[in-house]
């Protein structure tokens, strides 16, 4: 199954009842088998595709042409690094 899927999502249905039970007895259960693990800290989707984060829609025009820039400049001499 391990070709197939490369990750599932565990809903409790009865939150009260049910998350006790996925935290206290499956989680485990899943971990000792080596069947999940957990998320390393830092990481996510973005930095796992390799892309920038977006602008600030909230900053000045002039702030937007700042980062622009200097997001230019440091792609330009990662480039003539290579």
């Amino acid at each position: 199954m391990s070709r197939e899927v490369d990750g599932v999502r565990l809903h409790p249905l009865v939150l009260d009842e049910d998350l006790s039970v996925l935290s206290g007895l499956v989680v485990p259960a899943l971990s000792a088998r080596r069947l999940v693990s957990r998320p390393l800290p830092g990481t996510s989707l973005r930095s796992t595709l390799g892309l920038e984060r977006p602008a600030n829609r909230f900053a000045t025009a002039a702030a937007a042409t700042a980062t622009a820039t200097a997001t230019a400049t440091a792609t330009a001499a990662q480039e003539d690094a290579r």
